[in-house]
């Protein structure tokens, strides 16, 4: 009995000295660890939270020392990880291996669906102002010429640039662009660009710095609609862990708390934040700059009153662009159906930023986006301004001899005025035909009414009447008559208004 205890005592030694000796790598690193902590501010450190994004310049707040020292205050680590597939990222928040994301809003609501949204959205980072835009070739004057059979183009799949063209395809009726959109990808930026450089394309959708190097040194390239004008539609945004949501809401406000002292640190002092884009972009300075000029970064102010409503207007923009965004996707054929069901507010927590109360730190910065003021124009100035494209193409058809709206017209007419909302710096045309009479002279008063009708009816619906342009054509420019197509089908055809974007470059 006792030489069998001895046996047992024995191997229980020999094993402990085994593991003893096969832990000493942990123990070593768990030691330098707690020195670590011991020595340094380290130690203050009781959370640490993940954050997955990309390199796009907008998230460079996340990665500055600004935000990682305000955090530190509160004693919470930041750690900032790049995952550039987007369904990677949200997998990652449904698993738990981060807590926030830092992503475009069309990204998460198309990645999400499979994994019913682990996240919701608490704030805006930035929205893209020029930073995306479809550019032409010498063939291709605006977006109505992307209807052009056989038309080629150019972009970097699962991107913003995609999202933009998606967006274009479906306000501008640009149908000829079904199915071809799998065609147009390319991997990276610069096979976009040589694409449109050597002629093999005859659009792209480029980003910063590429969109002013087309501009420049590709012949006959010109802007046909950049993100400065579709407005509301490219939106960065911070998602939080619905865990974190439900079990650490300290751990969400402190982040948010931190990202906004920081990034009204960096707008009240440009010139680190442009030391901080320089570091963070690996550019030189004036590319970085270029690069900057397309961000739009949204302030804790905008985020409150005029994105999520919490303040005493209650209005909340960012519902309206979530559920449009998830609109273009059913266009796009990305869903058969709402992936958010109608309902935008299940991926939003509005909590967080109204719990936020005014911190002394913050410096007022106004970089709130303006909307465009529109001084009065001649009929010659207007005749000089160039299509970017039509924003309302389906028949808007009048009793014959009359200019009275019907209800189906006025339907269409309130949701052209509300794309107009993301294109806040576009003019707009509006034109109608008649069917030919006797009297060509009665032909263009009735169409000059009828023009009017419309114009006065978006006036109605919120659109500043000194932006809106009403011009009759009388009975010229009609659609040609089919063999098979009986006189009167034509006429009815023939009393049909149309709404154009018109680019005022002196906005």
């Amino acid at each position: 009995m006792i030489r069998k205890t001895v046996v047992l005592f024995t191997l229980a030694v020999i094993i402990g000295l085994a593991a003893w000796k096969l832990s000493e790598p942990w123990r070593v690193s768990q030691a330098r660890h707690q020195e670590l902590l011991l020595t340094s501010d380290a130690g203050d450190v009781g959370r640490t939270v993940t954050v997955w994004g990309d390199d796009w310049l907008g998230y460079l707040i996340f990665k500055s020392r600004a935000m990682q020292e305000a955090l530190r205050r509160q004693h919470i680590g930041l750690k900032y990880e790049m995952v550039f597939d987007f369904k990677q990222r949200v997998q990652g928040l449904a698993d738990g291996r981060c807590d926030f994301l830092a992503i475009t809003a069309d990204s998460y609501i198309s990645n999400g669906k499979d994994t019913n949204y682990p996240g919701v959205v608490i704030f805006l980072i930035d929205e893209s102002y020029g930073g995306d835009a479809i550019i032409g070739g010498p063939k291709v004057n605006n977006l109505d010429a992307l209807n052009t059979p056989g038309i080629k183009g150019a972009f970097v799949g699962n991107s913003p640039s995609e999202f933009l063209l998606k967006s274009s395809q479906a306000h501008f009726h640009l149908d000829n662009l079904n199915g071809k959109m799998k065609s147009f990808q390319r991997d990276k930026e610069e096979d976009v660009y040589n694409a449109l450089a050597d002629g093999s394309v005859d659009f792209a959708v480029l980003w910063e710095p590429f969109t002013s190097r087309a501009l420049h040194e590709i012949a006959g390239a010109k802007r046909l609609l950049d993100t400065s004008q579709a407005q509301g539609l490219i939106l960065d945004i911070t998602v939080a862990s619905r865990s974190v949501i439900a079990r650490e809401p300290a751990v969400a406000d402190a982040v948010t708390r931190a990202y906004f002292l920081a990034l009204h640190h960096y707008l009240n002092h440009p010139s680190e934040m442009r030391d901080l884009a320089v570091a963070y972009s690996g550019q030189p300075e004036a590319v970085t700059d270029q690069m900057l000029k397309g961000i739009r970064f949204v302030s804790l102010g905008e985020n409150q009153n005029n994105w999520f409503g919490t303040d005493s207007s209650g209005t909340a923009r960012i519902t309206d662009s979530l559920q449009a965004i998830s609109d273009i996707l059913v266009k796009s054929g990305d869903f058969s159906s709402d992936p958010l069901d109608g309902n935008p507010y299940v991926i939003l927590n509005s909590r967080v930023l109204a719990g936020l109360s005014t911190f002394p730190e913050l410096e007022s910065v106004d970089v709130a986006s303006t909307q465009a003021s529109f001084p009065q124009l001649t009929d010659e100035q207007w005749d000089k301004l160039p299509v970017t494209g039509t924003l309302l193409d389906e028949p808007i058809n009048f009793p014959s001899g009359q200019f009275t709206l019907d209800d189906d017209s006025k339907e269409l007419l309130r949701e052209a005025a509300r794309r107009l909302t993301y294109y806040p710096e576009q003019r707009v045309k509006v034109t109608a035909q008649v069917s030919p009479g006797s009297d060509p002279e009665s032909d263009q008063a009735l169409s000059n009414e009828r023009a009017q009708s419309v114009a006065e009816f978006l006036v109605s619906c919120g659109v500043d009447s000194n932006r809106i342009h009403a011009e009759g054509l009388g009975s010229t420019n009609l659609p040609p008559r089919r063999l098979d197509e009986s006189d009167a089908v034509w006429k009815r055809l023939c009393r049909h208004a149309r709404v154009y974007l018109i680019e005022d470059k002196s906005q």
